[in-house]
């Protein structure tokens, strides 16, 4: 007995050591605070109703996954705290606070709406793994220029167009200044106000916030511009290049007063530009020279590296608006009508307008449009295609750019590029009802017959790696080295395999380049310039997208800073297009060597170490003419004198596993086995590696 109480309380004293040690850990890390200010826009408009929207399109389908729990669900932040005022009441001028857990109903007015703070939060909250605060101060109809007018300002200084307007209407003018003078930079002040009194006592608001260890403002963020783009009279030369200056001048010193009323003179600060209307509405006059003036301080010699613009409008969605204008050219007419016949009772209305609206919009247009739209155009249509995009770029923006270690090398490049199974069809979960996991990237890492080959693959917590020196850009897709760059977020293709090999081989970042779409041949689709004939558009895609990402490498991937790149390596998987054809299959050989010599000189590299994968599913046992032929063709080119040393061929049909070890029977994809995905990128990189000794 007096044994097993000891032992008992051994452990409960262990337990509470434990314990006590995971709180201090907790407690070790400040708690990381962020600000969020401006007008209608950083309230938010987009109602819950316009999620699904984000389902159909590729680029924002990954982001609504976070937004929701597998049931369907909004989120709710289990890390993420939120105080918010400005949103509650009329919206305009109510100081009443809201706070919580992050999840959805912090956006304007009530609960079935949110703004940038909700994609905000989930963004950073995964990038930063730790306890967060979110403090959001927004009311609508606001202007720089009067309602958030910072002290270093000066007073409101009227322009000669307005005070001529006034005299002509014959205002009392001294009611206006004494009015003007109490407006100016009242909502200034109630923005610092509330930051301080939500920072003065922290814990009402984190109910597990441990005071001993403090916090950080890690940032903030000002999404505000409309009222002042509207205003002829505080700015009457909006027309003309620098009809916004005041703008920039006042936002200078809107940063600076905050930094300093918040005694955060280093504070990092992000500048959402307004992009109602998209990018082409910002070609446009006084809404070209209006986003100019707001990304105009973070220029300044003293904002350098501290002060960063994201562009809005590039997440407009002209679809959308399109739809959203339609219905308002048929509603605006409709109502014309009505006014012309008093008697119509209001079911007839309602009635005609339905018919209308059937007769004028496709079915699924409509269903575009009920899915997606939810408030004007100023509102960013109150989109949450929209606004939820705006918001996780914003954290990026803040979060996101944590330079790489410095040491003056260049990036290493290297383009991956072909069809389907360069896309990548590798199951990642251990699906039961697929094959019982079988042949899943769980599976093979977590089996001790397999685990020693995959084990680098997991974390300590169990979950996928996330490698810091392996970047990847994907078509739409983008980050950080990990699980989930296949043809989608839960599959994998040979890049994972690939970017562990060159990872491990240098010391300098890694980017990865990965062009691949299905069902695209070499004969037709990447037909190169000197195989004659059209040039297939798939090779030009290739050509054009590897320039745009490397043009604007430090926009796309702002931590490797000023380092420049090196394109070290192409990397090709693909043929099954070309192997089910006979015509294809004759000129394969002919065409693959012409495309490297045409990707070399499109791409300015002459030598371009290049690994061709040999389109190897189904395996040893392969016996179709056809197949074997296009296998032949692809080793063939390897061989050729010119080729010598910077081009390899890797055989793959050694990685096949037949349909009872893998998730599916899909044989043109490799049964959609994982392991077999991995190997044919792990050899691909080994390939890749010798090759880049040799060309040294």
């Amino acid at each position: 007995m007096n044994t097993r109480f000891a032992a008992l309380r051994h452990s409960f004293c262990l337990a509470m050591v434990l314990m006590a040690t995971t709180a201090a850990t907790a407690a070790d890390k400040p708690l990381k605070v962020f600000i969020l200010a401006g007008q209608s826009n950083m309230q938010g408009h987009a109602k819950v109703s316009t999620f699904d929207s984000l389902a159909d399109d590729p680029k924002t389908a990954p982001l609504l996954k976070e937004m929701r729990t597998p049931d369907g669900k909004p989120r709710v932040c289990e890390k993420v705290w939120i105080s918010s005022v400005g949103c509650l009441g009329d919206a305009y001028t109510d100081l009443t606070e809201k706070k919580g857990k992050l999840t959805v109903g912090f956006g304007a007015s009530n609960d079935v709406k949110i703004g940038p703070e909700f994609t905000f939060g989930i963004t950073a909250e995964k990038m930063l793994g730790e306890p967060i605060l979110i403090i959001k101060t927004s009311w609508g109809g606001r202007s720089l220029h009067t309602d958030f007018r910072p002290p270093s300002g000066g007073p409101y200084v009227w322009s000669d167009s307005e005070l001529n307007r006034f005299k002509q209407r014959g205002d009392d003018l001294e009611k206006i200044k004494a009015e003007k003078i109490k407006a100016t930079g009242m909502y200034y002040r109630n923005m610092i106000d509330h930051v301080q009194k939500v920072l003065k006592d922290i814990k009402r608001v984190v109910p597990d916030y441990d005071p001993k260890q403090g916090y950080e403002l890690a940032g903030f963020v000002w999404f505000q511009g409309f009222n002042d783009l509207v205003d002829s009279g505080v700015y009457p030369n909006q027309m003309k290049p620098g009809g916004y200056d005041l703008y920039a001048d006042l936002l200078g010193h809107f940063i600076r007063d905050v930094r300093k009323d918040l005694s955060a003179p280093k504070m990092p600060f992000v500048i959402g530009v307004l992009g109602v209307g998209g990018v082409k509405e910002g070609n446009k006059g006084h809404t070209l020279h209006f986003r100019q003036a707001q990304a105009a301080p973070a220029a300044l010699p003293e904002f350098q590296g501290n002060v960063k613009v994201v562009d809005t409008a590039p997440f407009w969605d002209d679809d959308l608006n399109a739809l959203h204008e339609r219905m308002d050219k048929l509603n605006a007419k409709l109502n014309a009508a009505f006014k012309k016949e008093p008697s119509l009772t209001r079911e007839a209305k309602e009635a005609a307008r339905e018919k209308a609206i059937a007769e004028d919009f496709k079915p699924e247009e409509l269903k575009r449009y009920k899915a997606g739209v939810s408030n004007g155009g100023y509102h960013y249509l109150g989109a949450a295609k929209i606004l939820a995009p705006i918001g996780k770029a914003f954290a990026e923006a803040l979060v996101g750019v944590e330079p790489v270690k410095a040491d003056g090398k260049p990036v290493k490049v290297f383009i991956l590029a072909g069809q389907s199974n360069m896309e990548g069809h590798g199951f990642i979960r251990a699906d039961p009802k697929q094959n019982e996991g079988k042949g899943s990237l769980e599976r093979v890492a977590k089996d001790p017959a397999s685990a020693d080959k995959f084990k680098h693959l997991l974390g300590k917590d169990g979950k996928w790696a996330v490698r810091d020196d392996v970047w990847v850009h994907y078509l739409d897709r983008k980050g950080k080295l990990t699980a989930g760059f296949g043809v989608k977020d839960d599959r994998i293709g040979p890049e994972l395999g690939f970017g562990c090999v060159i990872g491990d081989a240098y010391e300098e970042p890694v980017l990865l380049i990965k062009l691949a779409w299905g069902g695209k041949s070499l004969a037709k689709d990447f037909r190169p310039p000197s195989a004659g004939g059209e040039v297939g558009p798939f090779y030009k895609e290739i050509v054009n997208r590897t320039k745009a990402v490397l043009k604007d490498l430090k926009k796309e991937f702002p931590e490797f800073g000023d380092r420049g790149y090196e394109l070290a390596g192409f990397g090709w998987h693909q043929g099954w297009n070309d192997r089910v054809n006979q015509a294809f299959n004759d000129e394969y050989e002919k065409n693959m060597a012409h495309f490297i010599r045409d990707i070399r000189k499109d791409l300015g590299v002459k030598n371009l170490p290049f690994v061709i994968a040999e389109t190897g599913m189904t395996g040893p046992e392969e016996k179709h003419p056809r197949a074997l032929s296009l296998m032949k063709a692809q080793a063939a080119v390897a061989v050729y004198a010119e080729f010598k040393g910077n081009v390899a061929f890797v055989g793959t049909r050694e990685f096949w596993r037949e349909k009872d070890v893998s998730p599916t029977g899909q044989g043109y994809h490799w049964n959609t086995n994982a392991e077999t995905y991995y190997l044919i990128g792990d050899a691909m990189g080994t390939a890749m590696k010798r090759l880049l000794m040799d060309v040294k």
